[in-house]
């Protein structure tokens, strides 16, 4: 299996509309599948539950009682799906904060094709290779 190139399906969670949309479409563009959309942390987790993507972008400010962090922390815990943090905020308490939910890439807003290509492809190969090596043992 060629880990570095597998088509991913992403779940987009981002409360501002436009930006989701644009970047389901970069990632349909870069190969990959965007399976769905959501705005608010509690129901991110549940569409997680029951689509199971294979990878999430996720906003750190969300619609809800919920932010993008938490969400995240819940979903790694429950799922071990990895997540990428897509953002506007790039200061770093912020960033610090994202640490806690073991992110697997952090993106600041707008970002370009390539980004999003090189930043899937990555967090896609190192979840399957850490993956691999916990079913060696």
């Amino acid at each position: 299996m060629n880990y570095i190139f597998r088509k991913a399906r992403i779940l987009v969670v981002e409360d501002q509309r436009i930006i989701a949309l644009d970047l389901a479409t970069t990632i349909r563009r870069v190969g990959h599948d965007a399976i769905g959309i959501e705005s608010k942390g509690e129901k991110a987790i549940q569409t997680a539950e029951a689509l199971k993507p294979d990878l999430i972008f996720m906003d750190i400010s969300l619609a809800g009682d919920m932010d993008g962090i938490e969400t995240a922390r819940i979903i790694r815990q429950k799922l071990k799906i990895p997540v990428i943090y897509i953002s506007g905020n790039y200061d770093n308490s912020t960033i610090e904060k994202s640490k806690s939910a073991s992110a697997y890439g952090y993106l600041v807003k707008p970002v370009e094709d390539c980004d999003i290509s090189t930043i899937i492809n990555t967090a896609i190969y190192r979840h399957d290779a850490e993956n691999f090596v916990l079913n060696l043992g």
